[in-house]
This record gives structure tokens, C-alpha cells and sequence, in this order.
């Protein structure tokens, strides 16, 4: 949900490799290593075909807690088969936290119903982790909607894999990630013209101190007035050799496309390159994931019409040349869910008919991807997921 400028999803994570974002609307880039590094260039451009079609997406989530929106999930590195996820739910005007646990891969879920104290006010941008030790954690925002800007962050914590949570505590906001101390931050600088420019900043202490910003490239938000679909920041980071991978959609004279940026120097500089284009389709709400041996895993929604297609793109281990884009369904599927925000993101558009919420999510755990995304099941948003290897 599009809050304020000064709200952000907040990560806990200790210990793990993992990469950090602020902010709102962002997408990533990777470019091979001959490639010199740049920073703002025009992203080389990979071609793209469609793979072959997908197995049966899983319904992660089967709690009747009204829409689900903007989802998060974890792997657990001391369990192969316990992922995490959570979301934001709605009813009517109302929104809480709610989480699934898997304990086999990603095949079957179990639903958690409202975390502790996260009941349906106003609360909204969850994210997940665990730590080295398997301890997971889930922070997001609760609030109220007379005095939005009075809620705060909270982290609750369990120690059994997602079965159950502890009580939470305040959380400071802000993303953390690794390893050997690196911390990366990206987010959005917009010119006096309105202009968006996604924008990293790095610390190599823990977070001590931060260097200076380095702007990545304009970004050209995508349009599908059909479709409400804000396009959240990702970020992620190579566990083998800390390398750091950022994603944007964005609009070109060219069309629609998904942008990836590499840094092989802790964000120093960036080298772009062009995961996608299309003249037909819009990209939006742009994923990543980096597995345990450094393939790239680009999650993202295809939306044409009203009708909206998750996707995945996959580099092999140490390149960035991703391969042909993998459905993740068998066929789009056409959203119904009203903004319950009321609106649109643009004033100057039509009021959108459908609403999706602003981002969606990607794990990893060896040898496998593990997108989650919300798609309209019977009228309503449902969580699904579908192991891509």
C-alpha cells in the first residue's frame, strides 16, 4: 500500500545474506562481467522468448481473511523444506498481518491467521528472514487509519519454523543486509520534474556509516491503467561472493521492460543490462532472488489488458544473460480486487478497476526458486507459489 515517503518495509535479519531496500517503485539490472562498469548507461538488452508451460501453481493461502496483497517470504537455511511468508489481508477498510508456513518445499501450506496484535486496523509491508540458526522473523507496519503516521514498525519472532510467534517488539525502521558488514539501502530520489531516480547506498561496517549515494538510472514507471500495479525496489545479494543485484521496471522508446543492475565492488559501480522488453505487455512489481550457486531468479507480473501473467527469468551461475521467460500459470489471471485505499496512484488517470497491491516476493533455497504472488481466485486475492528450478 502507498503510504507516505517516509514509511518503508522494514527486514530484520541477523546473520544472513541478504540485501536491503527502502523506499518504493524499483527494479534490478545484471550485466556481464567484461562489460565495464557504468552507472546510469543505457542496460544492454537481453533477448527474451516465453518458455515452456508451467506445473500447477500452489494456493498458499486458505484462511478466508478477505484479499491478500503484497506478500514476503523466507527460506530457512537450517531446514530446506520450511519457507515462510506473510502478507497484508483486507476486509473492507480494514487490513492486518497474516502468515503461512511450508514444511515441504513449498508443495503444501498452512495458514497462521492474524500475527499477534496485528489485527485488521491499518497495517500493511511486511517482510520475512530467518537467521543462520533457523530463527525466523517477520517485521511490518501497525497502524491506524485516523493517525497513520502515529503506527510503527514491529518484528515478531518464532523459533518453530512459522508454527507460531512470539510476542513482537518495536522495530527501528529499515532494511540490513550481508555478508562481512555490507548493508545496502535503494530507493527513490525524485527530481524537480517528478522524475524518479533509483538510487543505492552502501555501508561496509554493519551500518555504521554509509558512503555516498550512487544513482542508478532514471526510472520511467510503468503504465497499466487497467490494472493498478506500483512497482515496489528490490534488492538482493550473491551469498557465494556478495554481489549486488538491483531490479527496476521501467518504460524506453522501445516499450516496457526489466532492468537489472550488478555491482562487483559493494556498490561502487553498476553495470546494467535488459532482463525484458516488450511494445505489447507492461512489467511491473519486479522481484530478486540469488541462489546458493549464484543463478539469478527475476520475478515479475506481465499484465496486458486487464489480464496479468507472473514470470520468471533465470541467468545461469555467474552470468547475467537471463534465459526466456517461464509462466508460472498456465494462463493469466483478471483481477477484480477494488483499491481499498480508493483511487489511483496516478491523479490524472481513470480509475482503475482492478488493484493488486505494490509488490511481491522471492526465496531461494538450493537449487530452487520460490516466487510468491497474489492471482484472483474465485473473485478474491489468494497467495500462490510454484517451486521454479
Amino acid at each position: 500500500m502507498r503510504l507516505s515517503m517516509a514509511r518503508t518495509r522494514v527486514l530484520a535479519a541477523t546473520g544472513l545474506s541478504l540485501a536491503a531496500v527502502i523506499g518504493g517503485g524499483c527494479t534490478l539490472h545484471s550485466s556481464p562481467r567484461s562489460t565495464p562498469p557504468t552507472t546510469g548507461s543505457q542496460p544492454a538488452t537481453t533477448k527474451t522468448t516465453v518458455a515452456s508451460q508451467p506445473a500447477a501453481a500452489v494456493q498458499v493461502s486458505h484462511d478466508r481473511l478477505g484479499d491478500h496483497a503484497e506478500p514476503a517470504v523466507a527460506a530457512n537455511p537450517a531446514d530446506a523444506g520450511n519457507l515462510l511468508a506473510a502478507s497484508m489481508v483486507v476486509q473492507g477498510t480494514g487490513r492486518g498481518l497474516a502468515t503461512y508456513a511450508s514444511f515441504d518445499g513449498g508443495r503444501t501450506w498452512q495458514s497462521n491467521g492474524l500475527l499477534p496484535g496485528a489485527d485488521m486496523r491499518y497495517d500493511a509491508d511486511v517482510a520475512v528472514t530467518f537467521d543462520s540458526a533457523g530463527h525466523g522473523f517477520v517485521s511490518g507496519w501497525v497502524g491506524d487509519r485516523a493517525s497513520e503516521e502515529q503506527g510503527g514498525a514491529w518484528v515478531w519472532r518464532t523459533d518453530d519454523g512459522g508454527r507460531t510467534f512470539e510476542a513482537p517488539v518495536r522495530a527501528v525502521l529499515g532494511f540490513f543486509a550481508g555478508p562481512d558488514g555490507l548493508v545496502a539501502v535503494m530507493y527513490y530520489v525524485f527530481q524537480p520534474d517528478g522524475t524518479p531516480v533509483a538510487t543505492v547506498v552502501t555501508s561496509t561496517d554493519h551500518g555504521r556509516t554509509f558512503g555516498r549515494p550512487t544513482p542508478l538510472a532514471p526510472v520511467h514507471s510503468p503504465t497499466s491503467y487497467a490494472v493498478q500495479a506500483r512497482s515496489g525496489p528490490s534488492l538482493a545479494v550473491d551469498p557465494r561472493t556478495g554481489e549486488l543485484y538491483a531490479a527496476v521496471t521501467t518504460t524506453s522508446s522501445r516499450g516496457s521492460e526489466i532492468d537489472v543492475y550488478t555491482s562487483h565492488d559493494q556498490g561502487g559501480s553498476w553495470v546494467p543490462t535488459t532482463v525484458a522488453q516488450s511494445a505489447g505487455a507492461t512489467y511491473a512489481q519486479s522481484q530478486l532472488a540469488v541462489d546458493s550457486a549464484g543463478r539469478v531468479g527475476v520475478f515479475a507480473f506481465a499484465i496486458s489488458g486487464g489480464a496479468v501473467q507472473p514470470v520468471v527469468f533465470v541467468s545461469p551461475s555467474g552470468s547475467a544473460r537471463f534465459g526466456p521467460a517461464r509462466p508460472l500459470t498456465d494462463s493469466p489471471f483478471v483481477p477484480q480486487t477494488a483499491n481499498p485505499a480508493g483511487g489511483t496512484d496516478d491523479p490524472g488517470a481513470p480509475a482503475a478497476p482492478a488493484w493488486i497491491g505494490d509488490y511481491q516476493a522471492m526465496a531461494t533455497t538450493p537449487g530452487v526458486f520460490h516466487p510468491v504472488w497474489n492471482g484472483s481466485v474465485t473473485g478474491s486475492l489468494e497467495l500462490m507459489t510454484l517451486t521454479v528450478r
